[in-house]
């Protein structure tokens, strides 16, 4: 590996452009080589900004020799360039969900398994809010006792702001649960800390002319007794704002985490506290997880089975919404 980390950005979209930003900021231990994209004025955008070179394939940017691959593509190009830079022996940020299928995420996940040599990890990047990150800590504290129940509960526009491939079941694999809703369900699987048993889920579609949900409801349950629920709705009209809520409930206590920034904590007497933090600096932290990972040959924080997990559960509520039943997690 040469001095600096050499890193390529598959895809200059929101999620791209986010993540080429998280790694303009690491100049001392990162060089950015380039970014992938077919849009040749997004491209253009993106070389006068980042003073990087836009390359018009993935298979051209890997050429250029490569480190880590940062793959930010629509859902159903995910394991294909996973796939690729596996045989380039790169390592690899991988945004979620990590194919248009679980069996695609399961297909990336067993081919980096044996490649001991390789961070690989998926961007579950809300895992890196300072909010989550000191409300997990809160958890595994135990201060707050065992936690009995989990509520997320996700309201964002789902108008032209959202790309177009997600709302085509080919491309995405998937609406609003996997391209919003898939980090709740990695949050309340970290934060359980158990596996998931049994999902009963409702996915709908209220207000798009399109072939994936955008609203979805699940029940889920644990080994441990805790249960959590997910409510998400993107519809097509305007909302009146964006809105992400985290209830945490524990056995002498209560976290609630709003829109990612304020976290409050109720302790057993009832005392409150609560902290705001900046909405930015997750992709930066998550940037730094990944490089540190590499030069001191350590696991990155999340794992690709992490973003198995996630899907596994995504899988259970489509498919309890398919047969109007609850699905027990062995038969996913």
């Amino acid at each position: 590996m040469s001095k600096k980390i050499r890193v390529g950005v598959f895809g200059g979209g929101g999620a791209g452009h986010h993540h080429l930003e998280a790694f303009a900021n690491m100049s001392e231990e990162v060089e950015i080589v380039g970014v992938a994209e077919i849009n040749q004025t997004r491209g253009a955008q993106l070389e006068s900004e980042f003073g990087i070179t836009c390359y018009n394939s993935g298979d051209a940017l890997i050429s250029a020799g490569l480190d880590l691959g940062v793959v930010a593509l629509p859902h159903d190009q995910l394991l294909e360039c996973g796939l690729e830079l596996l045989k380039a022996n790169c390592h690899l940020l991988m945004e979620k969900p990590m194919g248009n299928s679980l069996v695609e995420a399961k297909t990336l996940w067993e081919a980096y398994r044996n490649a001991n040599d390789l961070v690989c990890t998926v961007s579950f990047v809300h895992r890196y809010r300072p909010a989550f990150a000191k409300a997990f800590d809160l958890l595994r504290s135990g201060e707050l006792g065992d936690v009995v129940s989990i509520h997320e509960h996700f309201r964002f526009p789902g108008d032209s702001r959202v790309p177009k491939w997600v709302w085509r079941h080919e491309s995405s694999g998937g609406g609003v649960l996997l391209y919003s809703g898939i980090h709740n369900l990695d949050r309340i699987l970290w934060f359980v800390g158990s596996n998931a048993t049994s999902v009963t889920g409702i996915a709908g579609i209220h207000s798009h002319d399109v072939d994936v949900e955008d609203s979805v409801g699940a029940l889920i349950k644990f080994e441990n007794g805790c249960y959590a629920t997910v409510v998400g709705n993107q519809p097509s009209s305007v909302v009146p704002s964006g809105f992400s809520r985290t209830e945490v409930y524990c056995r002498e206590g209560t976290i609630i985490v709003s829109n990612g920034t304020e976290l409050t904590v109720v302790s057993g007497d009832n005392e409150v506290s609560t902290q705001n933090f900046e909405p930015v600096g997750h992709f930066e932290q998550q940037a730094r997880n990944v490089v540190n990972a590499i030069l001191n040959n350590e696991s990155a924080f999340v794992t690709l089975e992490d973003g198995v997990e996630a899907y596994r559960v995504a899988e259970a509520v489509y498919e309890s919404n398919r047969a109007s039943k609850t699905v027990h997690m062995n038969d996913v």
